[in-house]
C-alpha cells in the first residue's frame, strides 16, 4: 500500500519512501552533470526524458546557487538603501498612509541625490 501524503504509516512504507528519495537525489545529481556536460539549462535536461523522477521545472539543475545578489553590477541602490526603502514603505502602509508610484519615485530620486 502506497503511503498517503505526509508521514508513512509502517516501516516498509518508510523504507520505500527513503529509497525513492535516494533515487530522486541520484537523478538530480545526474541531471546536474548532464547540464554541465552539455552546457544546457535545467529545462533542457527535463525535456530529454532521462530524469523521470524530477517533476518540478523550478528545480535548480544548473548547479547555480541563488543567493539574491547575482546582479549587483547593475543595481542602482545598495542593499542597505533598498532595505530602508522597503522598511519605509511597509511602515507607511501599516500606518494606513499608503505611498503611490510618484511618491516612491521621488523618494528613490532623493536617495540617489544624496
Amino acid at each position: 500500500m502506497a503511503p498517503t501524503k505526509g508521514r508513512p504509516n509502517t516501516r516498509a512504507e518508510a523504507r520505500v519512501a527513503r529509497s525513492n528519495i535516494k533515487k530522486k537525489e541520484a537523478q538530480l545529481h545526474a541531471a546536474v552533470q548532464w547540464c554541465r556536460e552539455n552546457n544546457a539549462r535545467g529545462h533542457a535536461a527535463l525535456k530529454t526524458g532521462l530524469f523521470n523522477l524530477i517533476k518540478s521545472r523550478s528545480t535548480s539543475l544548473d548547479g547555480k546557487i541563488v543567493t539574491g545578489c547575482e546582479k549587483q553590477y547593475c543595481c542602482i541602490l545598495t542593499h542597505l538603501e533598498e532595505e530602508s526603502v522597503v522598511r519605509f514603505v511597509k511602515n507607511k502602509n501599516r500606518c494606513l498612509q499608503g505611498i503611490n508610484k510618484k511618491q516612491l519615485t521621488n523618494l528613490i530620486l532623493d536617495i540617489l541625490k544624496i
